[in-house]
């Protein structure tokens, strides 16, 4: 199994995650987002919109992680990621939080990591002020939505610079806000 993906993207870590939850071992292959890789032809066959991560499993190429990870969760079902399969309002549940982080959150915590990499003095204080309430309502609406678990704590909306070096690294997934 091969993972094209770049470190950095949040979508990368969301399928880098679930191959760590089912112990799934796989080749990684980077493509520098930064240099342009995704349009060389050799990726583009792989995914002709030139976007990571890209899964290929034997015969099998997908694309787009919400998609690669129901391959995965489809094709390597143990542990689970996904409720049981007859709880079909509990799984659409967990697939409109995943479809929610995606459009809803990821940009704007993308938009506030953009901001943080700056320069202090070329940072707009307002703009930062602003991206923090909106990720901070977010943050509230999936620890409500979420029940009895808190998954996120709204003070990382106020420490995304803090993350740097741990996405620098590579890091997918800190494990202290799973709990487990």
């Amino acid at each position: 199994m091969k993972l094209y993906d770049f470190p950095p993207c949040p979508f990368g870590q969301k399928v880098r995650i679930v191959l760590a939850e089912k112990g799934l071992a796989y080749e990684f292959v980077q493509v520098d987002l930064s240099q342009g890789e995704q349009r060389r032809p050799e990726f583009l066959r792989l995914n002709p919109f030139g976007r990571v991560p890209v899964l290929v499993d034997e015969e099998t190429t997908i694309y787009d992680s919400t998609i690669i990870n129901e391959y995965l969760e489809d094709e390597y079902p143990e542990p689970p990621v996904l409720p049981a399969i007859g709880s079909s309002a509990q799984r659409a549940r967990a697939r409109s939080l995943e479809d929610f982080a995606d459009t809803s959150f990821t940009l704007q915590v993308g938009q506030l990591i953009g901001e943080m990499g700056k320069a202090e003095s070329d940072r707009d204080q307002g703009r930062i002020q602003r991206m923090q309430r909106s990720i901070e309502r977010v943050l509230d609406y999936l620890n409500h939505e979420s029940g009895q678990c808190r998954c996120v704590d709204k003070a990382d909306a106020r420490t995304v610079e803090h993350s740097k070096p741990a996405r620098r690294n590579g890091a997918v997934c800190d494990r202290s806000l799973t709990g487990r």
